[in-house]
């Protein structure tokens, strides 16, 4: 009787354990989704976003770059 019932206990506990783990995980899943859904509806403001970045990103890079080709301009008008 005593391994009987702590083999129910057991069993109720693994049970508990396997319920609340696909709760956890159907909750992460709502979870994605409607963030995936937010995301799709701002696709086109991050979007905007990003290119922005991009442009502001390259025209940093070409003007550190621009002031190193004029020197190397002006050394080679006065040879």
């Amino acid at each position: 009787m005593v391994g009987n019932s702590f083999s129910k206990s057991q069993a109720n506990q693994y049970f508990i354990f396997f319920s609340m783990s696909i709760l956890i995980l159907a909750l992460s899943v709502c979870l994605f989704l409607f963030l995936m859904k937010i995301l799709v509806q701002n696709l086109s403001e991050f979007d905007a976003y990003i290119k922005i970045v991009v442009i502001t990103s390259l025209s940093r890079i070409r003007h550190v770059r621009e002031p190193k080709k004029r020197k190397e301009t002006k050394e080679s008008s006065e040879t």
